[in-house]
């Protein structure tokens, strides 16, 4: 139970793949940061940020602006029909963000996979805050869900 409260705390302020170290009747000893960084368990450090430089490297990535889209490709130069219907359905909307090309940088590509937990691009964020792919952006469009989220986070009139 305790571990299960743990485990939600820790994915409410999106610490994904947090494991809690739960006590028990002997004293367990805690592993080092290093430790953990080397097992690929992720913890909070003071500043907010992940130790495994990756993840902070995809951090910064989906931080960089208010609404972040990783795409194949550009918006110019589209690498796959799902980025095209993207930037085709973004467009719709008067608002700005900032594209991030997943083939530029393999590390990244195959790394924000497991970070958010989502298999395939493009992937939508707002406010550091994963949204979805072009079917789920394309459902919130068309059910009046995305302008009401774009603002209520004060980015669409």
């Amino acid at each position: 139970m305790l571990r299960r409260l743990v485990q939600q705390s820790a994915a409410r302020f999106g610490l994904r793949g947090v494991r809690a170290l739960v006590g028990t009747a002997h004293a367990t000893p805690v592993p080092t940061q290093a430790a953990l960084v080397q097992c690929g368990w992720r913890y909070a450090t003071a500043s907010g940020f992940d130790a495994n430089p990756l993840h902070k490297k995809l951090h910064e990535l989906i931080h960089q602006g208010r609404i972040v889209v990783f795409l194949t490709g550009t918006p110019e130069e589209p690498r796959c029909g799902f980025t095209a219907r993207i930037v085709d359905l973004l467009a719709q909307l008067p608002i700005q963000y900032t594209p991030v090309n997943i083939l530029d940088d393999d590390e990244v590509c195959e790394g924000l996979k497991s970070y958010s937990n989502w298999p395939t691009y493009p992937q939508v964020y707002i406010d550091g805050e994963l949204i979805g792919g072009f079917d789920i952006t394309r459902k919130m469009l068309l059910d009046g869900s995305l302008p009401k989220l774009l603002k209520e986070k004060k980015l669409l009139q």
